[in-house]
């Protein structure tokens, strides 16, 4: 698993794009089965397996502390 810096996806249509939640993470297909699996604050970590990617992805957002909702 090795980390990177998010790249930005402006384009919905990317073809490498896989998966893009509202929070703005997202999962891009690369070569040979692996996927990186970007968090808006930067961090990327590129893994083996769409299943992986996505676990990744749901614990990083499930993880990530929340934005008080009182607060404006």
């Amino acid at each position: 698993m090795t980390t990177a810096r998010a790249p930005r996806h402006d384009r919905e249509d990317d073809p490498r794009l896989v998966a893009q939640t509202p929070e703005g993470s997202t999962i891009e297909a690369l070569e040979d089965g692996r996927y990186r699996v970007c968090l808006p604050q930067g961090p990327c970590q590129t893994v083996s397996g769409l299943h992986r990617a996505n676990d990744l992805l749901y614990w990083s957002e499930q993880t990530r502390p929340q934005k008080n909702l009182l607060e404006g």
